[in-house]
């Protein structure tokens, strides 16, 4: 069975206001070429269809008519999709029975009842292929199953491998979907991305328990096997970078299987139509940025990131002056990355905290010890955990 294994399109996104939907077209096009040519018998797409769980009507437009192309570019393959964190299960959910129709199917939310999950439900018979289980992004405490949240993630994956293996009599490759962090995978780009739908909770690899030949993992943005190089458990990462620092390679996979062997994996890149640059490598002062944002190709397309060095801060019309150096060019102008020689030489005061201690701590204490060790002064880390112990407060009376 030949998959293309692809994840976390990350639709309607807007990066600094600006609209995405050409660079989404542009991906679209190269991932129809790259249907034609591989004629795979299963795309998989696991998660992050959309940035929102509200997408814009250009966004479900764009996805509609994107998925339509791909599809006819390979009228005999399977198209398998599963929400991710980002995603809302109903919204993605709504149209799943037109999408059929079209070898298409989408798998928002997992069937479940109090008492168990319908695993037979997630379980899609590729015939003469192989199977594809399809898990949407999930989070522990709605698995009806027993035990702590990572036991609860296992006897979940547990069920669904063992009811793949007895309806599997011919021994045909089994593919797992699933949007999760995993433990061990290189997440650059992430930590200072807004990421908060859903948090970045790691599993460990160990969840997978049963036969499978590979897992199509969606979530991290960055192409990787987990571990590193394993061809197993991989993810294919985003094919277009969501934020700038996601400086690498973008891509799509192919992956050929057969049961109980090595996947054979290739990586094909995904071309930007429009790359999200830092400019210049290393950080100088803000007048010596925006003669290199001047000097930058006026036919370029790229969305820029200043690189600065605030010794001696920002003026305070930084980002109009920057905007202005782009006036006429191709390129978008979005924000600075900010290098302050003064916070990286520092020494911040260290706060000993045993690991017993620390769990007896209330969260208000950790910010409080958080804030200390940034160098805060008390009367204004007073104020600040004052402040945060009156927001718990008004949430818990919400609560109730």
């Amino acid at each position: 069975m030949r998959i293309l294994h692809t994840s976390d399109w990350h639709l309607g996104q807007e990066l600094y206001n600006y609209r995405r939907e050409d660079e989404h077209q542009h991906f679209f096009s190269q991932l129809t070429d790259i249907v034609t040519r591989q004629q795979p018998d299963v795309m998989v797409v696991s998660g992050d269809i959309f940035h929102t769980p509200t997408p814009s009507a250009a966004a479900r437009k764009l996805y509609n008519e994107g998925l339509l192309q791909v599809q006819r570019a390979c009228l005999q393959m399977t198209t398998v999709i599963t929400a991710g964190n980002h995603d809302s299960a109903a919204r993605l959910e709504v149209d799943s029975s037109l999408w059929r129709y079209f070898n298409v199917h989408v798998v928002g939310a997992l069937r479940r009842d109090p008492q168990t999950v319908h695993a037979q439900e997630h379980i899609i018979c590729v015939p003469d292929k192989g199977y594809i289980v399809a898990v949407p992004h999930v989070y522990p405490h709605n698995v009806p199953l027993e035990g702590t949240d990572g036991d609860r993630m296992k006897a979940l994956f547990t069920l669904l491998l063992q009811e793949t293996e007895q309806m599997n009599t011919q021994q045909l490759p089994v593919v797992v979907m699933a949007h999760m962090a995993v433990e061990g995978c290189d997440i650059t780009g992430h930590q200072n991305f807004n990421d908060t739908v859903g948090g970045m909770d790691f599993v460990s690899t160990d969840v997978f328990n049963g036969h499978y030949d590979y897992v199509a993992l969606g979530h991290i943005h960055r192409q990787q096997g987990v571990p590193l190089h394993n061809p197993r458990i991989r993810y294919s990462g985003t094919p277009l970078a969501v934020h700038f620092d996601e400086a690498y390679e973008h891509a799509v996979s192919v992956i050929d299987l057969e049961y109980g062997a090595t996947p054979q994996v290739v990586s094909i890149p995904i071309q930007p139509r429009r790359p999200l640059l830092t400019i210049p490598d290393q950080p100088v002062d803000f007048e010596e940025a925006l003669h290199t944002l001047g000097a930058f190709s006026d036919d370029s397309e790229a969305y820029i990131r200043l690189f600065v060095n605030l010794n001696d801060g920002l003026p305070p019309d930084a980002a109009e002056r920057a905007a202005i150096a782009a006036e006429g060019k191709a390129c978008r102008f979005c924000t600075f990355k900010r290098f302050d020689n003064r916070q990286h030489t520092a020494t911040l005061p260290q706060v000993d905290i045993s690991p017993d201690q620390f769990r007896e701590m209330t969260p208000l204490e950790v910010a409080g010890k958080y804030l200390e060790q940034k160098g805060f002064s008390v009367e204004k880390t007073r104020e600040y955990v004052s402040m945060m112990a009156q927001v718990i407060k008004q949430m818990n009376a919400e609560i109730q």
